[in-house]
């Protein structure tokens, strides 16, 4: 579920014509009426609509005291950062120095290498200028999850944030991966996710606000644990080879 506002569940977008709202609004009760009928929200509330442009309306309704804290956007952010960053910290404790340098199969990276290039894509976002999104801060996060989170495609990776040669040192890893995670931290908890970030763009995606940048991390990341997951179950002969060295 998508949510704008601490208060708000807005995960029903209407795509269409909001210049002429009155043309539109037996789909927008539509809308509305699919969103009351959800036994979180708060009965007797109220219905609120935040427009986007001329072809973009979010509709949202006020969510029952028990449900907002759950539902916040910037607390199950932070939530899935400590998750993620923890799942990894795991997987990779699990190999011994000299495992995490092991190339499990050819044409694959060590569990080493596959931790080093989540460090490079993953230590900051790049927000040192930013400026109003002009759209919905999340409107990317759908496509990018999907693309990301395919684990029956491949990517080539760029030389840029290709990660260099075993030995890698276990602890080392470990320390930067902790590092990451507080920084990310910060950035989720002190930063303005809906503004826009122009430092550098996601191929494919263009610019991304903190929040899709934050995202796009999480994503990344998780797609990266299978593959460090997959290279261990590889090393003792639980697994087959079809885990590479995927973007």
């Amino acid at each position: 579920m998508v949510v704008s506002l601490q208060e708000m569940t807005a995960d029903l977008l209407y795509k269409g014509c909001c210049k002429n709202r009155k043309e539109n609004l037996p789909e927008i009760r539509q809308i509305f009426d699919k969103l009351t009928a959800d036994p979180r929200v708060l009965k007797n509330g109220y219905c609120l609509e935040e427009y986007a442009g001329e072809n973009t309306l979010r509709c949202m309704v006020p969510l029952q005291a028990e449900f907002t804290e759950a539902t916040n956007e910037k607390s199950l952010l932070i939530k899935d950062i400590s998750v993620t960053f923890e799942l990894l910290h795991s997987a990779l404790s699990s190999f011994s120095e000299n495992t995490i340098n092991q190339i499990p199969f050819e044409g694959s990276w060590t569990a080493g290498q596959t931790a080093e290039h989540i460090i490079i894509c993953g230590n900051g976002i790049p927000d040192s200028t930013t400026t109003s999104a002009g759209r919905f801060h999340d409107e990317k996060v759908a496509p990018i999850k999907e693309l990301f989170l395919n684990f029956g495609i491949r990517f080539e990776t760029d030389p840029a944030i290709a990660p260099g040669l075993p030995p890698h040192d276990r602890q080392s890893l470990l320390k930067n991966i902790k590092h990451i995670e507080k920084v990310l931290l910060s950035a989720a908890g002190k930063g303005n996710l809906e503004e826009l970030c122009l430092d550098m763009e996601l191929p494919t995606f263009g610019n991304l606000t903190r929040y899709e940048w934050l995202q796009f991390i999480l994503f990344h990341t998780q797609r990266h644990t299978q593959q460090i997951l997959d290279i261990y179950k590889y090393l003792n002969g639980q697994g087959t080879g079809n885990s590479s060295s995927t973007q």
